[in-house]
C-alpha cells in the first residue's frame, strides 16, 4: 500500500473482520495449556494485555501466527478463517489431559477500527486510557495495535457495535491486510502451514517468543535458531506491480545477472491500487536492499524491497 493510498484512507472506518476467527479458551488449565503450547510467555499476560504467538508443530515448523488476548478469566485468540480448523485440531490434540476448553467463540464480534479519527472515536467510547493502551471493557475487550497507522480491534458481544460511524464502501478485511503488511505483521494461510520457523517471519521483534519460559511444543527448535544461529531468513516487504495478484505460497524469483532463480515464498499481499501491489514474502535475511524480484509465471511484474518499521538484524 503506497504512501498516498494511507494517506488518503477516510478518517474513519468501523467495519466487521469477517475473514478471521476467533478461538476461547477456558477452563481451570487454560493458562498452563497455552503456556505449554504457544511461543509467547502466557504467564506474563494480564487481563486486557495481548501478544503476537506463534502456535508451532514439535519440529517448530508454525500451525499458524495468532494475536493472544487475555480476558479476566477466559483467553481469547485470532487468526485467519480459512486455517482455523486445522488449527483449532492442532491445538486441541493434546487437551485431553488437561481441564481445558478449547472452542470456536460464537457470542463475541470482532470490528477493525481505522483512520486517523480512531483514536478520537474508542476514547469516546471508552475513555482515554483504552485509547492509548486497549483493555477490557463491558462484555469484550478493545485492542490497541501500533504501526504506521495506530488501529484497533474492538471485540464484543453487541454485534451492531460502532453501527454510528459513517459508511463506506471500503473494505475492511482488505484494509487491514494492507496495514498488516505494511506494519511487517506477518500471517500463515493454509499454503504456508507447516512450512517457516517464527524467526523466519520476524516474530522476535514482535515480543511474540519467549526464550525463558521452559519448554514449550517446538521450543528447541525456536531456540536453536537463536542461540546457534541457524536461521538464515526473514521476512521483507516487497512492492511493485504485476499483472495477477500473488497469493500465499507463490514462488517469487530473484534477477540474477541476466537469469531469474526461484528465492522467496509469498506470505500475503493486497492490492488497493490498480497495477500497486504491496506483500511480505519469505527471503534469505541477507537479501540486498536493491534486489529485483518477479512472480513465478508473471513475466511482466516486477518487486523491489520496500521498508519495514523495524531491523530485522536479530
Amino acid at each position: 500500500m503506497s504512501q498516498q493510498t494511507l494517506c488518503t484512507l477516510p478518517p474513519l472506518l468501523v467495519q466487521p473482520l469477517d475473514q478471521w476467527h476467533l478461538v476461547r479458551v477456558s477452563g481451570d488449565d487454560a493458562q498452563s495449556y497455552l503456556q505449554g503450547q504457544l511461543s509467547c510467555d502466557v504467564n506474563n499476560l494480564q487481563p486486557g494485555q495481548h501478544s503476537l504467538a506463534a502456535h508451532c508443530d514439535p519440529t517448530g515448523k508454525m500451525w499458524s501466527v495468532l494475536r493472544l488476548f487475555r480476558l479476566s478469566e477466559d483467553f481469547l485468540y485470532m487468526q485467519p478463517l480459512s486455517i482455523a480448523e486445522k488449527q483449532l485440531a492442532e491445538l486441541k490434540k493434546y487437551a485431553v489431559f488437561s481441564k481445558v476448553t478449547i472452542e470456536t467463540e460464537t457470542q463475541l464480534h470482532t470490528i477493525a477500527v481505522m483512520g486517523n479519527q480512531a483514536p478520537h472515536y474508542i476514547a469516546e467510547k471508552f475513555g482515554d486510557e483504552i485509547a492509548s493502551h486497549g483493555g477490557l471493557i463491558e462484555q469484550g475487550i478493545c485492542v490497541h495495535i501500533d504501526g504506521p497507522k495506530r488501529r484497533y480491534l474492538v471485540i464484543t458481544e453487541q454485534q451492531n457495535w460502532g453501527q454510528d460511524a459513517p459508511s463506506s464502501e471500503l473494505d475492511a478485511n482488505q484494509l487491514w491486510r494492507a496495514l498488516q503488511i505494511v506494519s511487517g505483521l506477518p500471517t500463515i494461510e493454509s499454503a504456508t502451514q507447516q512450512q517457516f520457523i517464527p524467526q523466519a517471519l520476524n516474530l522476535q521483534h514482535f515480543d511474540a517468543l519467549c526464550f525463558s519460559k521452559g519448554c514449550y511444543t517446538g521450543q528447541e527448535t525456536i531456540a536453536r535458531a537463536k542461540y546457534r544461529g541457524a536461521n538464515k531468513r526473514a521476512t521483507l516487504r516487497l512492492a511493485g506491480h504485476g499483472s495477477v495478484l500473488p497469493q500465499a505460497g507463490d514462488r517469487l524469483e530473484q534477477q540474477m545477472g541476466e537469469n531469474w532463480r526461484g528465492k522467496g515464498t509469498v506470505l500475503q499481499a493486497v492490492q488497493l491500487e490498480p497495477g500497486y501491489i504491496e506483500l511480505l514474502a519469505v527471503l534469505n535475511n541477507d537479501t540486498d536492499a536493491d534486489t529485483k524480484f518477479r512472480l513465478a509465471g508473471d513475466e511482466q511484474s516486477l518487486f523491489t524491497i520496500a521498508q519495514l518499521p523495524y531491523s530485522i538484524g536479530d
